[in-house]
């Protein structure tokens, strides 16, 4: 059900944040951006859990760039289970938890390339990587690709990604 470009051998990028690992779903970082002093690379992908979303979303001004710990943040990764599953001839909507949050709602339009692809079913597990979009009080995530997770080791790496994240943002803000 998707793919994008991958990090090398499931690493993060050096100074900054990319998951990398799992079915073609890494980040490369893409660019940079000046902000308070600090060299932001604000294009990594950023693991994260909906809960994380949810509380960014609250310190971060509407009309404003997604951030995450003051950082800005372009595209995110989250491994969630479906609840429910709508799909038309080029738009997957899913709803999803990851058990940290109330159930976020994910849109992906893909191609008739992707429709090969096992499609995600109602209590799978997927990877959603995309963009924090923001409409009104909700929030929804416009992925770029969806694919169902294949090994249950992979939730456990996504965590370990998350913290890895968290800590690397975390010292970032508190650097800046």
């Amino acid at each position: 059900w998707g793919s994008a470009g991958g990090g090398a051998g499931g690493q993060p990028a050096v100074g900054g944040v990319a998951d990398g690992g799992g079915k073609g779903m890494g980040g490369a970082v893409v660019a940079q951006q000046r902000h308070q002093g600090v060299n932001i690379r604000h294009n990594a992908v950023v693991p994260v859990t909906i809960k994380m979303v949810e509380d960014a979303l609250q310190q971060t001004p509407p009309g404003e760039p997604f951030q995450v710990c003051g950082r800005l943040v372009h595209s995110v990764k989250i491994l969630a289970q479906v609840v429910s599953v709508s799909s038309s001839e080029c738009l997957l909507e899913l709803k999803v938890t990851d058990g940290t949050g109330p159930p976020a709602k994910v849109k992906w339009y893909h191609d008739e390339t992707a429709a090969r692809a096992p499609a995600p079913e109602q209590g799978h597990w997927v990877h959603c990587l995309g963009m924090v979009r923001r409409l009104g009080s909700e929030w929804q995530l416009t992925c770029t690709c969806v694919s169902v997770v294949e090994n249950g080791d992979e939730l456990a790496r996504h965590l370990l990604h998350v913290c890895a994240a968290a800590k690397q943002l975390l010292s970032a803000q508190a650097t800046s």
